[in-house]
This record gives C-alpha cells, structure tokens and sequence, in this order.
C-alpha cells in the first residue's frame, strides 16, 4: 500500500573547517578582497536576480541583498532572520516546514502536500518544497530577494517573489578559516572553509558545519527539551576554466539534520469530550506537557553542474543541470497533551527532483536580452499517519467506534513536469527611458495516485487504496514596464506582470483537487543614490489581483483541503541605507499593506453552528497593515575596530489564520537585537557576540484549529537568546 520514493544516497566524508556565519541582514557591507580603508560606493554591489549580472540599483524591480559580512556582524544564523530585515518578508514554521510570505503572498501551514510562493534557489537550483527551507548556508557571498511576481524569469511557485541563496566562490589564492561558538539552550556549532587553486585553470572550495542544541520548549510532564537539532552540513565545490571562454561550476551539498522540530502545543485549553477529565496541558508559550516521543529527521544531497560560455563580450550561452534528493521524517505528539489523543508518527515527505535550464543572453548598444528553456521533474510523497493511542467511541466514530491503536492513515503520491520556454529583453527607447517586456509559457503535468482509510489492530486496512487522478495546466507569463533615469541617480520604473502557483491534488479528500493560482501585479517604484553613492532610498507601490489564491483549511482529523479564493493586495514600501560616515552605518525600511479577500467563504470549525462564513474584506495570513525595521552600527578604533550594532523590528497584528479572531491572530510586537564584533591582528581574529530577542516577546508563528481536541495548536519562535563566537581567517 505504501510506496516510497527511489533514493540514490552518498555519504560525504571529507574533514574540512570553515568561517561562514550564517545569513541575514541587508548587504551593503566592505567587501572581504577590498582594503580596509577603502568605502565601497553602495550603488556598485553586484547582483544576478534577473539572471545575469547587474548592479542592485540597476534592477527596475523592488529588490534587496544580505551579505555575509552582515551577517557575521549581526550575529544572526537563520532565514528567519531575514523577516527582521527585509521589508514586507514574514517567516513562519510549522511541522518541520517553513512559511516565506512576501508582501502578503505565501502558504499559513503544511500538512504534507503545500508548495512554496516564494521560489527559493540555491546557487541557481530550485527548492520545490518548504521542508527544504531550513537548508543551511554557512558560506555564503551574499543572499538576494527579489519582491513580486516572477513569472517570467522563475516560472512556477513565485508569485511572492524569489530567494536566491548565492555561495562564495572557489577563489584563485588560498583562503581559509574557522570558527567556534556557543549560546542558548546548550547551543555549540563550529565550521569552517579551504579555497584555492588546484592548478591554473581548477579552483575549489570546501567548507562544512556541525551545529547542535538542546530546544527551547519544555516538557513539563518528564523535564526534557524539544525543539532542538543536530545539523550536520558539507559542501564542495569546483570550478574549471574549461578555455578562456568556457567556465564549469559544479559544486555537491549534503545536510543532515536530526533533532524534534516537528511539534505544536495548545494555544487554548482543550474542550473535547473525547480527553477525559485530569488530563494536563499548558498554554504557555515553549511549554507541553506530551506523552508522545519527539524525532525529526532532515537529509538533503543537492548536486549541480553549471557551464557558461562567452561566444564574445556581449553572448554568452549557460547551462544548468541539477538533482536534489530529500527525505523528511518527523514523530510528534499531535495533542500536546500527557492524554493520547493523537499521535503523528513517521510523517514522511520525500522529495527527489531534477531541472535542466538553459540561458541565452546578450547586449549591445540599446538591447539587453536574454532567451531559455527550463524543464522540472520531480517525485514527490507525502504519508501522513495518525496513531489513536486511545482509540475513539462510538459518538466520536460511528457506528462502533475505533479501538486503540487505530491508525488514521493518509498517502498522496506527485510526479511532476513541467516545461518553460522564456524571454526577457530591456530595450533602450531613448537614451533615459527603457521598454521592459517578458513572456514565458508554462506546460504542467501532474499524475496522482491516493490512499486513504484506517488500520485498525487485527482487522487490518480498510478504505481506498492507490487511486489515481491527474491534471494539466498550462500558462501564459506576460511583463511589460518601462523604466525611466531622471539622472544618473535616480531610476523610475512601472511594470505588470502575471504570477503562478502549481495547482494539485488536497490530502485525505479523494480526488479533489485545487486549481493553480494566478496573480496580476501592477508596480510602480524609483531607485535612487545619494552622497556619492554611499547612501540609497528604493521605494515602491504596487496592486495585486488574486484569482484563485490558495487557502489552506483543516476540516478535521489530518485531512488538508485547499480551497480557492480571489484577493486583493494593494502596499507601499520604502528602504534605506547609508554609509553616512567611515564609523557610522544606518539602515531600515517602512512598508503598509491593505489586503482583503473578494470571494471567500468558509467554514470555521472553531463556531460551525454559524455555518460557511463569507470572509470578503478580511485581512490575508501573514500579511501585517504596518512593519518597521531599522539598524545601526557604529565602529570604534579598538584594537583593530570594534563594530557595534542595534537593531529593531516592528510588526503590526499577523493574522495566522484566516478567520481573524482573536486566537488566529498574532498581535502587535517589536523585537530588538544587538551584536558586537571585535577585530583583532588584522582582521585575521575576530571575537563576536549577540542578543536576539532582548524584550523576550511571545510570538505566535503558527495557528490551527483542532476540531478532535477543541482547541487552538500551534507554535511560538524562541524567547531571548544569546550567542558568542571566534572566527579564525588564515
């Protein structure tokens, strides 16, 4: 009955140490080849988010970048973080899987068969689905996000916008480091990285990362902590100057990660019948009381192959071949309480995928423009069993009810492909105003295959068992724009541009499907520098029209519906930075969101007497009215510089689940951090710490309602940390 996925598994073994702090925070920073007294012009750093190489304030579209150096200052070590920093980007996290929203666009929960909005890339490899977002980048050059639909360029799964997580490069001299470092919750990670040449032409680099801690949320029932992991992380790379003209990167991650990240907890008291009296259970935030073990297993092997060949200075030709095989096991008590309601054990979603895309671009005098063909395959499961350690009576499931043990079993076998053909051009109308324009035409096939019944001890299975169903879609990408230079400073653009998500199969609801989603953006924005380029102010406004936006609903039990919708989101959102003098660096962002649904009702099983509710005027999940970040550093001439910085972020109220009551909903908090770096022979030292979270604010990440337990589950991001570190460059 339960089929599994092909697996093809290396074990990577390779001794190797590394500096990479991990990522986050707005990159404007000295780059590491440059002098130490030199500034860098912040209107010079190098981007690729439109696939080939440009300037960050060159791109006519609302776009950041993180550095690594930032990172390392700032002390921050997740993607998380990145909601502290980049405007209208929200995080959230839910049984092993996470949630990127940006600008009010993404996914609430998963419970096995979600897709992303938010297309994530690694060094130019997709990530299709969200349990690969805990992916560590420990060597990073730099991360890029990119706002708004991205139809045209990344296809598929990016009508939020995209991520790009870009990897330092194996470098032509010798390079290396390494790092040590301790913090909260019995936290120990240490890494490191070697680069160099192996002959005139052959480069690589080599870094890894172990990673440990002990959770964060208390089990009040037998004194042990969840929520912690043991990561384990390797990457090489190479990098092979075929001829003058012909360059190969190749580079091969492996990341295991093993811990109880998987797991939810009462944000109400329990009003089930079903629980008898006596029972125990916590509503404080990080605590449960379970009788259910905690496991989560995580392992992802990504390889990747990219050629690119200059035919002259202005064609060039890249291709790029790519595999990802995942495995994603997660156990967890799925009523958080010391009762055994309902237990999650072995909720397993692989995922082994291929894509092979291939770029054709050039310039000359007024014409910039590239062409590609993209294709995607993958296979993908999601089992998801539900174990009834004290069976249910007769009222609960009639007519007999279910004796204990019971397993509540549901399996959603995916094979995807897809098939793009792209263009985008930038055309030079006059010498200051440019035609911006792009098409791509999308072909989507899906075939299904479900289970779905009960095991019940003795009898065996009963129920429906691998029945097929399938679909095809396909979609038409347009952009236009134009953009406008007033000056050389200050860059003007409008744009449309048409967005989509995959439509797919609902779990624990035979053969009912959703349809994909599609979103019609409108943009308009200025790019600007000031002071020499030390200091720029990007802004934008922009309205989305959703149709058939996909909501995520639990009717009960562990079935997952999808249900379509139609919406409406209109922003505005302003960023800054600036170098305003050698020692003093200010940054931040402003942004306003007004989104509601136009066609919504549903069902709130929290107050089903009320029958389907219509929801149109109601405010999107995860997309908050207002948000506010800003951070400073300042470096003193200690030694060989002490670099202090502060930061802030301010949301207004997230709704989490859609229905907006009070307990769906996240409300107004503020999250200030700080860190510390001390510089010490050269540079070639350096001693950090930081403090995230220094108010120690409850915030609510997830929220669902269990109809089984009567109550509200979800999760909470950890309270105040604190870490230190020492970084070693030789």
């Amino acid at each position: 009955m339960t089929t599994s996925i092909g697996k093809s598994r290396r074990t990577l073994m390779m001794s190797a140490c590394s500096l990479g702090v991990l990522l986050t925070g707005p990159a404007f920073a000295q780059d590491a080849q440059q002098k130490e007294d030199e500034t860098v012009v912040l209107s010079t750093i190098k981007v690729s988010v439109t696939k080939r190489e440009t300037t960050l304030q060159d791109v006519a579209a609302s776009a950041s970048v993180v550095s690594s150096e930032q990172a390392e200052l700032l002390g921050l070590s997740d993607v998380e973080s990145l909601s502290n920093v980049i405007p209208n980007l929200n995080f959230g996290e839910h049984d092993g899987a996470s949630f990127v929203t940006i600008r009010g666009v993404g996914a609430s929960v998963e419970i096995g068969i979600g897709e992303p909005s938010v297309a994530t890339y690694v060094d130019g490899v997709f990530l299709p689905r969200q349990t690969m977002g805990f992916l560590s980048q420990s060597d990073l050059d730099r991360i890029e996000v990119i706002r708004g639909p991205q139809g045209t360029l990344y296809g598929r799964n990016a009508t939020g916008g995209a991520i790009n997580f870009v990897s330092k490069a194996p470098s032509e001299t010798f390079d290396g480091g390494f790092r040590i470092g301790a913090g909260s919750f019995e936290a120990f990670n240490v890494g490191g990285h070697i680069s160099g040449p192996i002959s005139e032409t052959v480069r690589y680099r080599l870094s890894a990362e172990h990673e440990t801690n002990d959770g964060y949320v208390d089990n009040l029932l037998n004194g042990d902590t969840i929520g912690g992991r043991d990561l384990f992380n390797i990457r090489g790379a190479l990098q092979i100057d075929l001829s003058s003209k012909t360059v190969v990167d190749a580079f091969i991650q492996y990341q295991e990660s093993d811990g109880e990240t998987a797991w939810q907890q009462s944000l109400t008291p329990s009003l089930s019948p079903l629980i008898p009296p006596g029972f125990q259970e916590s509503t404080n935030s990080n605590e449960i009381f379970s009788d259910q073990g905690y496991a989560s297993l995580q392992e992802t092997l990504i390889g990747s192959v990219a050629i690119t060949h200059a035919f002259s200075d202005s064609l060039s030709l890249k291709s790029t071949t790519s595999y990802i095989d995942h495995t994603s096991d997660a156990t967890f008590d799925g009523d958080s309480t010391d009762y055994g309601l309902v237990d999650v054990v072995g909720f397993q979603r692989p995922s082994e995928s291929w894509s092979q895309e291939f770029i054709l671009s050039g310039t000359n005098d007024r014409l910039d423009w590239l062409v590609g063909a993209f294709y995607f395959s993958e296979e993908f499961q999601a089992v998801l069993p539900a174990v009834l350690p004290n069976g249910l009576p007769a009222a609960a499931a009639p007519p007999s009810g279910l004796p204990p043990t019971t397993v509540n079993f549901q399996e959603l076998n995916e094979d995807t492909t897809s098939y793009a053909l792209f263009t985008d051009v930038e055309f030079a109308l006059t010498d200051r105003l440019s035609l911006l324009a792009g098409a791509r035409m999308n072909w989507e096939e899906k075939d299904f295959s479900q289970s779905l019944g009960a095991i019940i001890p003795v009898a065996g299975f009963f129920g429906a068992s691998d029945i097929p169903s399938s679909r095809e879609d396909e979609e038409f990408l347009p952009k236009v724009g134009l953009s406008f230079d007033v000056n050389e400073n200050f860059k003007t653009y409008v744009q449309y541009q048409k967005g989509l998500k995959s439509g797919g199969q609902n779990l624990g609801v035979l053969s009912t499907q959703y349809e994909p989603e599609l979103i019609d953006a409108y943009e308009a924005g200025f790019r600007s520098t000031w002071a020499g380029g030390d200091v720029i102010v990007n802004g934008a406004a922009f309205f989305y029209d959703y149709q058939d936006y996909q909501v995520t609903d639990l009717p009960g039990g562990t079935a997952t519906v999808v249900q379509n919708s139609d919406a409406e989101i209109t922003g505005l959102e302003v960023e800054f930075i600036g170098q305003l003098t050698d020692q003093f660096r200010l940054s931040g962002g402003v942004t306003v969101l007004d989104s509601e649904y136009t066609d919504f009702a549903s069902l709130d099983l929290a107050n089903p007497f009320v029958g389907p509710q219509s929801l149109v005027g109601g405010q999107l999940n995860r997309a908050p009215e207002f948000t506010f970040n800003a951070n400073a550093q300042y470096t003193f001439p200690i030694a060989d510089g002490l670099v202090l910085s502060g930061d802030v972020y301010h949301s207004d109220d997230v709704v989490l689940r859609y229905f907006a009551t009070e307990n769906d909903t996240q409300e107004a908090y503020t999250v200030a951090n700080v860190s510390a770096v001390l510089n010490l022979k050269g540079g070639n030292l350096q001693l950090k710490a930081f403090g995230r979270n220094l108010g120690d604010e409850e915030i609510k990440r997830v929220v669902i309602f269990s109809p089984l337990q009567g109550a509200y589950l979800g999760n909470f991001a950890p309270g105040s940390t604190w870490g230190v570190e020492a970084v070693v460059r030789f």
